[in-house]
């Protein structure tokens, strides 16, 4: 049986004016950019709200049996945890970001 053989394809680099070039996002609607999240020290930790959900940043004891110092909340409900105050305070922004894209049907 012979080998499969390839069509040589064309670079679209090739000099042709007459097709559009690459989205620059000149079209794309634009959205403004998210305000930067107020992180207020209370506690042991920190607090947020971000898209009006209340987020915590808890720093555990140091001899809590939990394996990172830091933990995230949202709303009350445990999201994750993490091995820096930043790295946590991360965590709380991506979470709201999935939240901001979910439909109002699948909450």
């Amino acid at each position: 049986m012979p080998p499969t053989q390839r069509q040589p394809v064309e670079s679209s680099d090739n000099g042709d004016t007459s097709r559009p070039g690459p989205d620059t996002g000149s079209e794309r609607a634009r959205t403004p950019p998210r305000p930067s999240t107020s992180w207020v020290h209370s506690g042991s930790g920190y607090t947020a709200t971000i898209d009006g959900r209340d987020y915590r940043v808890t720093k555990y004891p140091a001899d809590s049996p939990l394996a990172a110092p830091y933990g995230a909340y949202a709303e009350g409900r445990f999201i994750g945890s993490g091995t820096t105050l930043d790295s946590v305070k991360g965590r709380c922004n991506a979470h709201a970001a999935r939240m901001r894209h979910r439909s109002p049907a699948s909450e």
